[in-house]
């Protein structure tokens, strides 16, 4: 047997037979995330379930977020490598590239607050991840700022979503998290999903839009509320206006004022249909141009 790596898992110093194990990155309630090198150097990061962990599911669950990953192609979703049972330790682990940058939520957590056109360049890159999990599908279901890992690079921001652990099947319900569980986290989860709905994509479009309302205010749409006066408000759709001090102009703000109140709206039939709808909705809004990128995306 591996000797035992130091950290908060009994977990092997090499796993899979041949991935070296080479330091703690993230520690989440369900699963811990490492960094890896393969046998020819290459960083690459390592998810294992915690067995520890109060849902009794999240082996299951993480052994089938490598199932939905292995489909995906998106170059704002982080990618497959391998995914299997480490024959040492006996936990489940998954592979995937190592992705640079910063959480989305250390940026909102600072009070920073993005301009409109650099939200659009992120918003444009999370949609088409999100459609890109709709196609296979799956509904996201619980999008937030933690599940997203920023930097900026030549072509300007680049968004990476890594957590894909909350998604559940379109047709049933079902998927890669127990249906009639209500884990997500309060002011980015649709309400509709609280009560154990199928889940439609309109549900993503709810948390997409609570993470662009967070980079251009600097906190969360319902941020400071206490659980039953967030879920009270996001029942009633009392979605507070943008702050004056953000970053965006007088007359705009109204507009996004309004687009933010439909597509948080308890409502899920008030919300822009898709993503991408929300975030052309935003686009026009905002007053600025959706990227190349995103108009590339639109057109396939």
């Amino acid at each position: 047997m591996s000797p035992v790596f130091p950290g908060p898992l009994p977990l092997s110093a090499v796993v899979l037979g041949r991935y070296r194990v080479t330091g703690l990155l993230a520690r989440g309630g369900q699963s811990t995330v490492y960094g890896v090198e393969d046998e020819d150097g290459r960083k690459l990061a390592l998810k294992v379930n915690r067995p520890d962990a109060t849902d009794p599911h999240n082996r299951t669950r993480l052994a089938q977020e490598s199932a939905l990953l292995k489909r995906l192609d998106s170059t704002a979703i982080v990618g497959f490598v391998e995914a299997g049972t480490d024959a040492d330790s006996g936990l489940f682990c998954l592979i995937v590239d190592r992705v640079a940058g910063v959480p989305l939520s250390a940026v909102v957590s600072r009070g920073e607050v993005l301009s409109p056109a650099d939200t659009l360049l992120l918003l444009g890159q999370l949609a088409g991840a999100l459609e890109e999990v709709h196609a296979h599908g799956h509904v996201l279901r619980d999008m937030t700022p933690a599940q997203v890992l920023c930097s900026r690079g030549p072509n300007g921001l680049q968004a990476v979503l890594v957590d894909l652990g909350f998604a559940r099947n379109m047709r049933d319900g079902t998927g890669l998290t127990d249906p009639a569980s209500v884990a997500g986290t309060p002011g980015y989860l649709a309400p509709e999903m609280l009560d154990a709905s199928v889940p439609t994509p309109r549900a993503d479009v709810y948390s997409l839009a609570a993470v662009a309302y967070g980079l251009l205010a600097g906190s969360a749409p319902f941020d400071g509320m206490q659980a039953e006066a967030l879920l009270a408000a996001q029942y009633a759709g009392a979605v507070p206006s943008l702050p004056p001090d953000c970053d965006v102009k007088p007359g705009v703000r109204s507009r996004l004022d309004d687009l933010f109140r439909r597509a948080l709206s308890p409502d899920a039939q008030a919300r822009p249909a898709t993503p991408s709808a929300f975030v052309a909705e935003f686009a026009a809004a905002g007053d600025v141009r959706p990227s190349l990128w995103f108009r590339l995306w639109n057109r396939r």
